[in-house]
Formats: C-alpha cells, sequence, structure tokens
C-alpha cells in the first residue's frame, strides 16, 4: 500500500487543514451550484438492436471473407460452433447478481504497487511514446499501517477508545467550533452487490480531525439494498449487523455526538431506473427510519446523508480519501513538484475516473465548462478536477452486457434455435470471452421479457475474438460531441497531453489482478501487463498450468472463475481503448493505504464530519 513521506499516523499539514467546500461549476455561468448528476450517454434505454444487427451483418461480411475462420453466424446446432466475432450491445438492465466483492475480504493487509513487467522472464513490452515521463517519484510503500505512530492502529489495540494517546486536549481551533477530543463517524457505503460499514475514529489534536484507524465489516455478496426492491423494512434490516458493529467498538458516552450516513451507489440508481423513480426512495425512507428509531447515532436532517449518492461525489470523495491519505493535499504541498493522484475506481455496476489536469501542460487544451468540471478547495487551495461515472460499464454490467449480445447474436445467426427469451439452461451457447472447456450458468435479460437462465461454454478463439466482443462495448467510434473523448461519447481530457502524475486503479482492478501476481508479492505493473495476463488467461487449462505454474491461488482463481478472461479483456480495454493509457504506463493498483481502506468512504466521512461541527 502506499505510505508517506511523513506517516499518515502522525500529525501532517494535510491533517492540519480544513476542508472547506465542494461545489460545481455550472456549465453554462460559471458560478457555483449544487452537485449535478453526471450526463451519461448510455443507460438501459438506448437504442441496442441497431448496434447488434450491425455487427450482425459484419460478421456476416467476416464469415464470406475468411470461410476457415471459426463462427457461429451459419454453424449448426449440434454441437454449436464456438463464435469468432460477435456485436456487443451494452443497453441491458443489470439484475441482481450473487457476485463476490471486491472490498469484502479484509483478512489480509495487502499493499499498493508500481512495478514494471511481472514476468521478467518474458520479453519487455514495445517502447511507447504515449506516456509523458516527468521527473517525479511514485509513492514509497509500507506492508502495514505505519509503525512510526503512538497512535492505535485497530480498535482491538486501542487502549482507550474513548480517548488519544496523540494529545491531551483538542486544539483550539476544533474547541472554538464545538468538536470534542475524539470523534467517530459511521459511514456505510450500501454498493450494487453489498453493504460495507466504515466507523472511523478521529482525534482533535489540531486544527482538523486527525485520522487514527477504522473498524471495517461487510454483508454477505448479493445482499445489498437493491436486492431488496420490494422489501424496504427487508433492505433496512440488512444493515443491522453492521450498526451493531459499530455500536460495539464506539465508547457509549460518544453515540449520541457520532453523525452517521448511509450512501447508497450504483446499484440504487440502476434500481430506479427499473422500478420506477420512487423504488429507492422508499429503501432509504425505510433505513433512515431504522437509523432514528433503533440506533443511538446522530442522524442529521440534511437529505444527502442518506441518500442515493450521485456519480460525481463517488469519484471526487475517493479522490480525496487517497490523496489526503498520501499527503498531496494540503497548504504545504506544492502540487507543481508533487502532482495528485489519479483514481480510476472499478465498481460492480458502474466505473469512475477523477483526475487534477496539471496547469503547466500549457500546450493541451483548459478543461472545458460541464457537470465533468469539479471544483473544490482543500486546505486554501483549489483543485479543479476532471470527473466522470460511466454507469454500465461496471464489471458486472459489462459482464451482463457481453452475454446478452452473444445470446442475441447466437439466436441471429441459428434459425435452429427457438427464440432467446425461451432458453433454458439446457441450451448451451458458445462464448469468446471464455477459455475453451469452461462453462458457466449466466442470467440473461431478453428484451421486455423475464430473464432466462443458459449455460454459456467457452470456445477455443482465444484472447483476439474476446477483445472485438469488448471493443465494441467500449463504442469508442461513438458520436463525440465536446472533443476530446474517451469512449461512448464522453468528454474527456486526454490524460497523455495533461497529467503525469501516479495512476491508481482500484476496487475490482484489484480484486482481479492480485492473485494473478499483481500484489504485494511483485514490484510493479505496466498496463500492457494486464493484456498479457488477459491473452493467458484466454488460453484455457493448459496454459494456466504453464504460465501460472507454482501460483496456486492464481489456478485457483482461474478454475472457480471462467469469466476471468472476460474481466481481464474488459479492464485492458477500459484503460487503454478507453482511457487511451500506453502499454507502459506506470498504474498501482492496492486496497489499503497506510492500513486504510481505499474508497470514497473516508473522503466523504471528512466531509460529514466537518458539516457536523457547524
Amino acid at each position: 500500500m502506499y505510505s508517506s513521506a511523513s506517516s499518515s499516523r502522525r500529525p501532517s499539514s494535510v491533517r492540519r487543514e480544513t476542508l472547506i467546500e465542494f461545489k460545481l461549476v455550472d456549465a453554462e455561468n460559471g458560478q457555483n451550484s449544487s452537485p449535478a448528476t453526471t450526463h451519461r450517454r448510455f443507460g438501459p434505454s438506448s437504442g441496442w438492436k441497431k448496434y447488434a444487427v450491425g455487427g450482425s451483418l459484419v460478421l456476416f461480411i467476416l464469415f464470406l471473407l475468411s470461410k476457415n475462420s471459426p463462427g457461429f453466424i451459419l454453424g449448426d446446432h449440434t454441437p454449436p460452433p464456438p463464435p469468432h466475432h460477435v456485436h456487443p450491445q451494452h443497453t441491458f438492465d443489470l439484475p441482481n447478481q450473487d457476485v463476490a466483492d471486491p472490498l469484502i475480504d479484509v483478512t489480509k493487509d495487502e499493499s499498493i504497487k508500481f512495478t514494471g513487467p511481472i514476468n521478467e522472464a518474458e520479453a519487455a513490452l514495445p517502447a511507447s511514446h504515449d506516456y509523458i515521463h516527468a521527473d517525479q517519484s511514485f509513492p514509497s510503500f509500507s506492508e502495514d499501517a505505519s509503525s512510526n505512530s503512538d497512535l492505535p492502529t485497530s480498535f482491538e489495540d486501542d487502549p482507550n477508545p474513548a480517548g488519544t494517546t496523540g494529545c491531551q486536549s483538542p486544539h483550539p481551533d476544533a474547541t472554538a467550533k464545538g468538536r470534542p477530543l475524539v470523534q467517530y463517524v459511521v459511514m456505510i457505503d450500501a454498493g450494487s452487490t453489498g453493504s460495507r460499514v466504515h466507523a472511523y475514529k478521529f482525534n482533535n489534536c489540531y486544527s482538523t480531525p486527525q485520522l487514527e484507524y477504522e473498524t471495517f465489516k461487510a454483508t454477505k455478496p448479493g445482499h445489498g439494498l437493491s436486492s431488496f426492491a420490494d422489501d424496504p423494512l427487508g433492505a433496512a434490516k440488512s444493515l443491522d449487523p453492521l450498526l451493531k458493529e459499530a455500536v460495539r467498538v464506539i465508547p457509549k458516552e460518544l453515540h449520541a455526538q457520532t453523525p452517521v450516513a448511509v450512501k447508497a451507489t450504483a446499484g440504487l440508481r440502476i434500481l430506479d431506473s427499473k422500478i420506477g423513480p420512487n423504488a429507492s426512495k422508499e429503501i432509504l425512507d425505510a433505513v433512515r427510519n431504522r437509523l432514528t428509531t433503533r440506533y443511538p447515532f446522530n442522524v442529521s436532517d440534511r437529505p444527502g446523508d442518506v441518500a442515493v449518492m450521485d456519480g460525481s461525489d463517488e469519484g471526487v470523495y475517493a479522490w480525496i480519501t487517497i490523496n489526503y491519505l498520501l499527503e498531496r493535499i494540503g497548504s504545504d504541498v506544492d502540487n507543481t513538484k508533487v502532482p495528485t493522484v489519479a483514481v480510476m475506481d472499478l465498481g460492480g455496476a458502474s466505473t469512475q475516473i477523477v483526475f487534477e489536469p496539471m496547469s503547466r501542460h500549457t500546450d493541451a487544451t483548459p478543461l472545458a465548462d460541464g457537470d465533468h468540471k469539479y471544483t473544490l478547495t482543500y486546505g486554501g487551495k483549489q483543485h479543479v478536477l476532471y470527473q466522470h461515472s460511466y454507469l454500465g460499464y461496471g464489471l458486472m454490467q459489462a459482464r451482463r452486457s457481453v452475454h446478452n449480445l452473444i445470446a442475441y447474436l447466437y439466436e441471429f445467426g441459428n434459425v435452429l434455435v427457438p427464440s432467446w427469451d425461451e432458453w433454458n439452461e439446457d441450451i448451451k451457447v458458445p462464448n469468446p470471452c471464455m477459455p475453451h472447456g469452461t462453462s458457466k450458468h449466466v442470467t440473461l435479460d431478453p428484451p421486455h421479457k423475464s430473464p432466462v437462465n443458459v449455460t454459456m461454454v467457452g470456445s477455443s478463439n482465444g484472447w483476439d475474438a474476446c477483445n472485438r466482443v469488448i471493443e465494441l462495448v467500449m463504442a469508442k467510434d461513438a458520436v463525440c460531441e465536446v472533443q476530446p473523448c474517451s469512449f461512448n461519447g464522453v468528454y474527456q481530457p486526454s490524460l497523455m497531453e495533461t497529467f503525469d502524475g501516479p495512476l491508481l486503479a482500484m476496487s475490482y482492478f484489484y480484486d482481479r489482478l492480485s492473485p494473478l501476481g499483481i500484489n504485494d508479492k511483485t514490484s510493479s505493473f505496466a498496463r500492457g501487463e494486464i493484456q498479457k495476463l488477459a491473452s493467458h488467461a484466454c488460453k484455457g487449462e493448459a496454459n494456466w498450468k504453464k504460465y501460472w505454474r507454482g501460483n496456486q491461488e492464481a489456478l485457483d482463481v482461474l478454475y472457480d472463475k471462467p469469466e476471468m478472461c472476460l474481466d481481464l479483456t474488459f479492464m485492458n480495454g477500459l484503460l487503454g481503448l478507453g482511457y487511451e493509457l500506453g502499454p507502459q504506463r506506470p498504474i498501482g493498483t492496492g486496497k489499503k493505504i497506510d492500513g486504510v481502506e481505499l474508497g470514497w468512504t473516508l473522503g466523504a466521512s471528512i466531509a460529514v464530519l466537518d458539516a457536523s461541527s457547524l
């Protein structure tokens, strides 16, 4: 994980600064406004059929040009030939899925690393000219929370949870704001695949709160609030184990002054689009009522404290978390010499990117106005960020979109199979994003029909065939109204031209890469390493045993998750085709910084704590 030059457990300039304001710049008049909903061109209501039919015609032409290539457009159904080149659509709704969340396992204290190729026995990737080699150094790393501090690092080793070893009395500035010596914040992350609680302990030895440690607990995978679409009370009750953990670790005498917030992410945003605009409101009303009537914490009247969080806030809060812990924001930080870290967060239903375009690149195009522009002031310094949340491009949603399109094209090209809304698990659909010899039961969503379950089987086409699917999912050729664009027609300043600081890929990025060798046991990875891993994952069992010989964890994951080929290929497409990162561009990934879970929750807690004292 990252560790800063001075320990995050010690007083720092960052800890002593005040988070003064969060504001969006209005696209039309340049005035400050309340956070606006991020503009998204992707959604369940898009016209996916035109892409699918167009793709089918392309596939038919390719079939005629290369009859020796494996394909299923005109293939016989018994046994079904493997798909060769399919046109994915990316507009199907995402039903609730029982999938593992990348942040559930906290039994190990993983780290963040920046390295070169992880397999030095292989030839180095070709030189890339699209990476700006700036005079900078990546953050240093440590395995655990810093040992250079006298502060406790967990509830278990805290000799006095109601007090602190940092000082005897609060700082005068904290006293003036009515802050006690010690404060806690309870932040519940209601994600698409499950809910998690983060109970943060802060001391007020300095003018702003100093983080000591967090306590973390998660629900079982698949038990997110959105899985209780027809049972708001059940959704509220699902948070009980998390809230009871917070009650356990926070001293009773501090309960009443401890703010609690529940912020739902993409899962509930999608629920509204599927069921109706009041679906998430009914669930959140039940959650607020249960918090107020059953638990001793301070539930504010601010509507944003129990709400569906806008995707722009989610990404920006994660950016604050990471740069706060790395001490890369604050009044004493010279960001012309110590650039902030860009954050790429891959969730289940959406993915976010947040970075601060660098003003020293004078030849770069200025950041255009719009909902993507997020201005915040921290420690007396203004940071103008680019942020975007791509709803529909989270890992689980991407899987679902690929599976649906493959199924549609299989039906389109095979007159002997019934309509796919009549399929069952006896139907075996060849999938170019699964290795040969693997199979998996998946749920599909025929348009305007009930979901159906089928069996998808791996083809022998390898990574190239899967990559063609992913390239179409990325919609790189979509109309770009304001240039430059990343993918799906979304405006984004070029990372190559405007940003040469460190890049951090988190959440599902880490979850998928860690068991395959990009973790605390190795030193680094370049973006091209993901493509290399994807290529080997798509080749199947014989290649797994050769390439990951001696890495039983990797082999176990590959056998357990036949969709690893798809996941890695999508991640490579997102970073390479979508964000246009060259194969040599160094990227960090991790789960914790100095023992603190990465994500948006700490950044949001800092804002809640600051607001609660005003």
